[in-house]
């Protein structure tokens, strides 16, 4: 689930770019809330999958503070490029697009699923 997401979050900038009109945001906006509610639904359940009943709460406040801090920074990040570095929207979604990319390759050769591979933390 949470790389489908990730697939969305790079697809999406990209559909914006190469097909501009409002049908496309319409498709748009549909995988914006998949990705959305693959990351409510699905991230602190994967989150606490990792580690032993001690360290859980670790991981889950650790990643909740990260990912919150992230998703309230990154639009002001990318609001100060657009006004102050007078950066294009398209070099925005490019960047956008490629972040994303990086994060669903992630999801797929660096995170393995915890339930499946053993984890430093479970002392395998």
């Amino acid at each position: 689930v949470l790389r489908i997401g990730a697939f969305g979050s790079f697809i999406a900038p990209l559909l914006v770019i190469i097909f501009p009109g409002t049908f496309t945001f319409f498709i748009i906006f549909i995988i914006v809330g998949i990705n959305v509610n693959a990351r409510l639904n699905s991230f602190q359940v994967f989150i606490t999958e990792f580690g032993d009943d001690k360290s859980r709460i670790h991981y889950s406040t650790l990643a909740t503070a990260i990912g919150a801090t992230s998703f309230g920074l990154m639009p002001l990040v990318a609001g100060i490029f657009l006004s102050v570095f007078k950066i294009s929207y398209i070099l925005l979604f490019v960047t956008s697009s490629v972040f994303a990319f990086i994060a669903f390759l992630s999801y797929i050769f660096v995170i393995k699923d915890p339930r499946t591979h053993n984890h430093l933390s479970t002392g395998g």
